[in-house]
């Protein structure tokens, strides 16, 4: 029995030495492969794909798992390929790489050399490797972010930081020696955490940049909407404010006030913050629009009819410059129609008061009412007819039309939209 146990040790050892003995084999084959191809790359390109095939299937294997050499000559293989496409580019701004990740993965591969470096030319040739390799990987975690994976490009712009932290460590140089360019990197790692939904990443990197006394607008204006997510008011509102009072004429601050202020309802301090961003973005047909939104709605509050008379007349005023700017701005013109309307449904309940006074001067009254609601419904109608030319599946301009055609006594074009209606909910 022991001799039994003895000779299965001595199998299994013989196993483990020949695997690393192999790992060793294909590593050279791979090495082997990139020299070629580096010796002419014309007509040799075969030999990067053989390169990148065998140098996969090393790193793939357990026993590859700690290897310095495995890693290291990962990552020379695929910033050779992120350094062709490079050139390729400058030749031909169109060329499209058939690997736009090679940078990155030139990056992880580095990253892991270093950390099974032993001898100080390892780690020296690992960290010039990885130095090398962050650019392209920085390329790479642009592109996915502005195809719109927030929660990818975190991962790039973090392991590219995770980087720098490694080569600091080790003594080495950092393509992010300027202090500007380290800020922003923790920016950005920052603001696609909190896109992705990372909050916790999030308040980790942006309270970081606070903490080197980095006070920029877009720092506060990522923790004010950082702080939204959480739930948090007070901090929220904290860091708005803040940075509303460092940065007064920062515009994306002042948006996210605006924005704040619609979240909460605070009507009037929305109607001061409008007119701000509009002296700031007197093009901007949302802005003049909204600011009509505003008085739409403090018109509908308005118990005083002075104010009301006001509240309306600036509604209309800035839906109306709203339109000068773009004829065909749906929600300026929708929202035209909807502020007659909102008019005709305030008189229309004054007239289901007096729908119980049966008297002569009662009746007249009453006739007297409905007939001024026809006409302000009336007034409505273009502006809806209009909003349907310009977005035929809107159910709420719909409604609209089948409404005051109703009232206007016109059945069938009432019908006729109520219709089209229900083929849309369907």
């Amino acid at each position: 029995m022991k001799k039994v146990f003895l000779l299965l040790v001595v199998f299994l050892s013989g196993v483990n030495v020949y695997g690393q003995e192999d790992i060793k084999k294909m590593v050279r084959t791979a090495k082997r492969a990139l020299q070629s191809y580096n010796l002419d790359q014309a007509n040799n390109k075969a030999k990067l794909d053989e390169a990148i095939k065998t140098i996969d299937e090393v790193v793939a294997k357990p026993e590859a798992a700690a290897d310095f050499e495995a890693w290291y000559t990962r990552g020379q293989i695929y910033n050779e390929v992120n350094l062709g496409d490079g050139l390729m580019k400058s030749i031909d701004p169109s060329h499209k790489s058939k690997m736009p990740e090679a940078g990155y993965k030139a990056l992880q591969s580095f990253m892991k050399a270093l950390d099974f470096a032993v001898k100080g030319y390892e780690k020296k040739d690992a960290a010039k490797g990885l130095n090398e390799s962050m650019q392209g990987a920085l390329v790479y975690g642009y592109d996915v972010y502005t195809a719109g994976d927030q929660g990818a490009s975190h991962e790039i712009f973090k392991a590219i930081l995770d980087a720098h932290d490694k080569l600091i460590t080790n003594k080495e140089k950092s393509p992010f020696s300027e202090e500007e360019d380290l800020n922003n990197q923790i920016y950005i790692v920052g603001v696609t955490a909190l896109g992705s939904g990372n909050n916790a990443a999030a308040s980790k990197y942006l309270n970081m940049l606070l903490d080197k006394g980095q006070h920029k607008p877009e720092i506060y204006d990522a923790l004010y909407k950082l702080n939204i997510e959480l739930k948090d008011e007070a901090a929220a509102n904290k860091y708005l404010r803040t940075g509303r009072e460092k940065f007064p004429d920062d515009v994306n601050l002042l948006f996210s006030e605006i924005n704040n202020a619609l979240r909460l309802g605070k009507l009037d301090e929305l109607v001061s913050s409008l007119k701000t961003a509009i002296e700031k973005e007197p093009t901007n047909v949302s802005l003049y629009t909204t600011l009509g939104n505003v008085y739409d709605n403090l018109f509908q509050k308005a118990d005083d009819a002075e104010k009301k008379k006001m509240y309306f007349d600036s509604a209309f005023i800035y839906y109306t410059k709203a339109l000068e700017l773009n004829p065909d701005s749906f929600d300026a013109v929708y929202s035209t129609g909807a502020l007659y309307d909102n008019r005709a449904a305030e008189k229309t309940t004054l007239l289901q008061k007096m729908a119980d006074d049966y008297s002569a001067p009662g009746i007249k009254k009453y006739k007297e009412l409905q007939s001024e609601i026809n006409e302000v419904f009336k007034q409505a109608l273009p502006y809806f007819l209009k909003a349907d030319t310009l977005n035929n599946k809107d159910a709420n301009t719909l409604i609209a039309l089948k409404e005051i055609y109703a009232r206007l006594n016109d059945l069938d074009k009432s019908n006729a939209y109520k219709e089209r209606l229900d083929a849309l909910e369907k």
